[in-house]
């Protein structure tokens, strides 16, 4: 039994964000009573203007972890929309698919590192120098913001490498590879804090996280291709993957720009101060989210090998029990952060709060919501198809300009709130029958292409 718990998907998932969450309040105590309010408050805009570089990766990642599983499941071509024929049972894994896939992944990555390096200082640098003059004139708040730059411009070079792991049914590995990246980067920041570095602590630390999981990932994926396919690698272009990432591209900018992007809304329409403590409830909200989307996300691979295979009875039983997993874990840790969270600050005498109640109960509300538009939005692109995308488009067309005209008017409240009414009017009720549609429609012998 005990092995069998070790040696599972959704036990590491759980590993990976216990350890984050766990993590994140043992060093907090470290961070919250070292930074000022400012500084802190700087570091998570930085963060946000990373977060939005990283917008031109343009969601190729998922595409190639999906891409991954097919080529496992014995697919030899993959359409441009929908899912591959079945290959039937018994079928081996496409391994010289894999290796082409990766080959091409290389190639494109180092292209979109270059994009993403640029727009952060070009772009992400011009507006810091317009949006904070009298903090940006220290010398230290420029090689900040240069070093995160530099070192997540070279971490998105290998950003692919995690993504095709998972996708070849390596969930655990690729948990296990991250559980030791995120014990790396909570010591760095932690020996930094002690050491007097300030927010160079959360730089680097962040950068160990960013490079060192995706390098053992790359080992693991490069491992398990057999030498002979290195003869036998079909070329395969970004072209292929095109069709499928930028509908996948477009669904992850406006998700981006509902809840994440809330921070830099909230950056411009308050302050500093009001900003840091907007992140860091933020940070803890989607703590919670995370934990509790273990239950599915262990399961993707899976669920799109199964749908490959037209066993869609299956993934529904599946799919059901999980989504109940996930609401329940996510009620219990909403509820904990609410009751339990401001006062563990207390005790820790940290110099930046969380937000006022009314506010984080929005912010918890908000969180939740998004956790049931993205559920049912990635089990949508495990069809590889993306009929739920106009729907994404409207709700980020109305709610990040309502943000920042509710923000404006009534602070954090306001900017959340704005979050959930987009949601909730175009997404909350219409993915979960788009999801029961496209179910139903898969059968095993006649597979949409």
């Amino acid at each position: 039994m005990f092995r069998r718990v070790w040696n599972s998907a959704v036990f590491w998932s759980f590993g990976v964000t216990a350890l984050r969450t766990g993590g994140f309040l043992f060093i907090l105590p470290l961070i919250v009573r070292t930074l000022p309010p400012e500084e802190l408050g700087y570091w998570y805009v930085l963060l946000g203007l990373v977060q939005a570089a990283s917008l031109l990766e343009l969601g190729f990642a998922p595409t190639i972890g999906r891409f991954a599983s097919y080529f496992m499941g014995g697919a030899s071509t993959i359409p441009a929309t929908g899912l591959p024929s079945a290959g039937g049972e018994g079928m081996p894994p496409n391994y010289a698919g894999l290796a082409g896939l990766a080959r091409c992944a290389e190639r494109l990555y180092r292209w979109l590192a270059l994009a993403i390096g640029v727009s952060f200082f070009v772009f992400g640098g011009g507006w810091l120098a317009w949006r904070y003059p009298e903090s940006m004139r220290s010398a230290q708040s420029w090689l900040a913001f240069a070093l995160l730059g530099a070192g997540s411009g070279f971490a998105m070079s290998q950003y692919f490498w995690g993504a095709m792991l998972a996708g070849m049914n390596h969930v655990r590995e690729q948990q296990k590879i991250f559980f030791i990246g995120l014990v790396l980067n909570y010591l760095v920041v932690a020996a930094g804090i002690l050491l007097g570095a300030g927010i160079f602590s959360l730089v680097l630390g962040q950068l160990a996280l960013g490079l060192v999981p995706r390098w053992k990932a790359r080992r693991k994926v490069l491992g398990f291709l057999p030498s002979e396919t290195a003869d036998k690698t079909p070329e395969i272009s970004w072209r292929t993957l095109w069709p499928s990432t930028w509908r996948n591209s477009l669904i992850q900018a406006c998700s981006y720009l509902l809840l994440p992007a809330s921070a830099l809304t909230c950056a411009s329409t308050t302050n500093l101060l009001v900003t840091a403590e907007y992140g860091l409830t933020l940070q803890m909200g989607l703590m919670i989210h995370g934990f509790s989307a273990c239950w599915q996300v262990a399961k993707y691979p899976q669920v799109a090998a199964m749908l490959a295979a037209g066993r869609a009875r299956e993934v529904g039983r599946i799919v059901r029990t999980r989504i109940l997993l996930t609401f329940l874990t996510f009620g219990a840790g909403a509820a904990a952060a609410f009751y339990l969270g401001p006062l563990a600050l207390e005790v820790i005498r940290s110099k930046t709060p969380f937000l006022p109640s009314t506010a984080f109960l929005i912010l918890l509300a908000a969180i939740g919501v998004d956790l049931w538009s993205g559920s049912f939005s990635a089990l949508l692109q495990t069809t590889n198809r993306t009929p739920h995308l106009p729907l994404f488009c409207l709700a980020a067309a109305v709610g990040f300009p309502l943000g920042f005209v509710l923000g404006g008017a009534y602070g954090p409240g306001g900017i959340l709130g704005a979050c959930i009414l987009a949601q909730a009017a175009f997404c909350v009720w219409t993915l979960p029958g788009i999801w029961l549609r496209q179910l139903r429609g898969i059968r095993p012998s006649s597979l949409p292409a």
